[in-house]
């Protein structure tokens, strides 16, 4: 072999080694109040799109002290302005977005737990919304609320967690908004209580009709209905989790076209990951740290390479976590970043215009003093950080990997990543 193929074998058995991703950074948190600084809002939930069609993102809270929600309108460089609360009912827990009447504008769907019961709310796309229409759920409590085409009649229905009666409730759409009557699913095992605290909606099973994945926290477990041809449930089946599991969210996260789920643990302070197999069934779970108490979940490809990445909100560390996805179903260690006081909530969204998604939390121990009700942290890396940073990036790649410490100038020089930025994200190499 010449010398010259073999320094190109080896230089390019050098290049290849470490592995090169976006890092995932955030400025610090800037708060947002969502009330006049009179009352304390337990802020309790919050969703994410654009309300009033100037292609800017904007934020809806539910406030659960108060019982309103507050729509915060995006000047579209992530500064917003708080609207005329919107009053609901007692307790609102949890809050979607959809568009559930058909006509292509956001409309609100919100749990009132005080209140046994589900508020619509129909969109006018310019940031207003019609007064709430009130639906009971039967159940007791419903403490989480999520969306999904239950009957197949390619409109979203509406279903509840409902935590003390132990049900899962699921209210139809007519087609134009209005919702049948709940039917109710016992998701109690025998006499043992479940807790119902979340739910996620898809096909887990591959045979064309949605199912459902709820988090049943007195057991440490997760459920699973899957939904007969015709319209009915089986017997549920659970899984194992983490201890207190109060959100699920199903999507796919290896890439083999199966729905997987995560949930969150808020006790044990974790989340697990099940990968399903596309009948139904879940491998066991694999489970990541977070920070102190997650109360939700989110996915979002923060980092650009194409992976669904996983956020939580954690109520007792005033941060939120994330853990980069490799898409094989597996993350990387944890990262918290603060934010306000006591996080239930989180949104991933790109609120300044640069094409890098930021987040928002809802923070339901929000100050007056503070007026941090919601926390908003903007993508991005401080400059005198970023050298350093990249440096010992480069140095420290652990057994086995990078080499000596002198390949990291000849790296830098070769791949030219001296005060390189793409699309807003500072490349690195770990």
């Amino acid at each position: 072999m010449s010398r010259f193929r073999m320094f190109t074998l080896v230089l390019a058995t050098a290049l290849i080694v470490p592995a090169v991703h976006a890092q995932v950074s955030f400025l610090s948190a800037a708060d947002v109040a969502a009330g006049d600084g009179t009352i304390t809002l337990e802020t309790s939930a919050i969703v994410a799109a654009d309300f009033d069609g100037d292609n800017d993102v904007d934020l809806v809270v539910a406030n659960r002290n108060t019982g309103e929600l507050v729509v915060l309108i995006n000047d579209g460089s992530g500064n917003f302005t708080r609207s005329t609360p919107i009053n609901v009912g007692t307790r609102p827990v949890s809050i979607i977005a959809a568009d559930l009447d058909g006509d292509d504008t956001l409309d609100l769907a919100v749990a009132l737990l005080g209140d046994d019961q589900v508020a619509v709310l129909i969109g006018a796309g310019d940031g207003t919304f019609a007064n709430a229409v009130l639906y009971d759920v039967v159940g007791n409590s419903p403490m989480h609320l999520t969306t999904g085409d239950i009957d197949g009649d390619n409109v979203l229905d509406l279903i509840t967690s409902n935590e003390q009666d132990d049900t899962v409730s699921i209210l139809l759409n007519v087609g134009d908004g209005t919702f049948d009557d709940a039917i109710n699913e016992d998701v109690a095992i025998g006499a043992t209580r479940s807790e119902p605290n979340g739910t996620a909606v898809g096909d887990l099973d591959g045979n064309g009709y949605s199912d459902i994945a709820v988090a049943l926290a007195i057991r440490d477990q997760v459920g699973i209905l899957l939904q007969n041809a015709d319209g009915t449930f089986a017997e549920m089946s659970t899984v194992d989790v983490g201890r207190d599991p109060t959100r699920v969210l199903a999507a796919d996260l290896d890439g083999d076209n199966n729905l997987d789920l995560i949930v969150a643990n808020t006790t044990d302070d974790t989340v697990t990951v099940l990968l399903g197999d596309g009948t139904g069934a879940f491998a066991a779970g694999v489970t990541y740290n977070t920070g102190n108490n997650p109360s939700a979940l989110a996915l979002a490809d923060l980092d650009g390479d194409g992976n669904n990445d996983l956020i939580t909100p954690n109520r007792e560390g005033d941060n939120v976590s994330v853990l980069l996805g490799n898409g094989d179903g597996t993350f990387d260690a944890v990262t918290n970043f603060n934010v306000g006081g006591g996080p239930v909530d989180v949104v991933a969204a790109d609120l300044n215009g640069d094409d890098d998604l930021d987040l928002a939390t809802a923070n339901q121990e929000g100050s007056l003093t503070d007026q941090d009700d919601v926390s908003v942290l903007l993508a991005g890396v401080p400059d005198d950080t970023l050298a350093d940073d990249l440096a010992a990036e480069l140095i420290d790649c652990g057994a086995g990997g990078c080499g000596p410490a002198g390949l990291a100038p000849m790296l830098l020089s070769l791949l030219g990543l001296v005060g390189m930025k793409q699309s807003r994200r500072w490349i690195g190499i770990r």
